[in-house]
């Protein structure tokens, strides 16, 4: 396993239910920090084999530049954001803090956090693999069929890994 995370990432951005917010703005900080698989035995020099972390960056800036009443709206955003772009995530960490969350108040700070876990153990082989559970999944882009789909379901009692999976995809 391994750890990639970009800290400290400042941004100025329109988020907040005051009007005030929604005008002047406010400076706002972005952690992110997700988990992934990296194997320590191979060297990787291609970008592409691995979680890009300028990706994480963008993918921040996109969501930070969108404003949003709530903080919570978009530390969600940003955590689905980053799983549509990453489909092997196996846990994720994005913390948000708000600098002067209330206007004409001594508030240093406020912060939102959100942690999720997508390690799984396939029903059908027992190997360790990503899974979502939503409709950002891998898996919901297979080609299986509805009858395939509830066949599968009653068999087994949680999620398949890819290679399981590609048994019952539907060939074109």
């Amino acid at each position: 396993m391994g750890l990639i995370a970009i800290e400290n990432v400042r941004f100025f951005a329109h988020h907040g239910v005051y009007e005030e917010e929604k005008i002047c703005g406010n400076e706002f900080e972005v952690n992110v920090y997700v988990e992934v698989d990296l194997d320590s035995s191979t060297r990787m020099e291609d970008l592409s084999q691995t979680l890009n972390y300028e990706t994480i960056f963008l993918c921040c800036k996109k969501v930070m530049g969108q404003p949003q009443d709530l903080l919570e709206t978009v530390c969600i955003d940003l955590v689905k954001s980053l799983k549509a772009h990453f489909p092997a995530l196996r846990s994720i960490k994005v913390n948000i803090r708000k600098f002067n969350p209330m206007p004409g108040e001594r508030v240093g700070s406020s912060f939102i956090e959100i942690e999720e876990n997508f390690k799984s153990k396939c029903s059908a082989c027992g190997n360790s693999f990503s899974c979502y559970k939503d409709n950002t999944c891998w898996c919901f882009d297979q080609e299986l069929s509805e009858e395939t789909r509830k066949v599968l379901k009653d068999k087994y009692k949680g999620c398949l890994c890819p290679e399981c999976l590609k048994q019952f995809t539907v060939k074109k």
